[in-house]
């Protein structure tokens, strides 16, 4: 599966704050942070990667220290760059 569309599937995992997680991979009531949506979407070291790069560090560290919109434009950022480079037009919210 292309990482684009791994991301997205992370993403969707967690686009409801109420499904995502700091301080924890998962926590009792099935929210992730985002390396565990990554995972959970068939993703790993690729993604993971990605999104290290993006955030200039560890995706774990970035979800723990930063709010649950900036995770999701963080996802939303590599999920752009990754279309761009399959050579695809991005979808932009309203």
């Amino acid at each position: 599966m292309k990482s684009y569309r791994i991301l997205e599937s992370a993403r969707a995992r967690i686009s409801d704050e109420r499904d995502w997680s700091q301080g924890e991979m998962e926590d009792p009531s099935g929210a992730k942070c985002v390396v565990q949506a990554l995972f959970a979407a068939g993703g790993g070291l690729t993604e993971c990667d990605l999104l290290a790069t993006a955030c200039g560090g560890s995706p774990m560290k970035f979800n723990d220290s930063h709010s649950h919109a900036e995770v999701l434009g963080l996802l939303d950022s590599v999920i752009a760059e990754e279309k761009a480079r399959e050579g695809l037009q991005t979808e932009v919210a309203a």
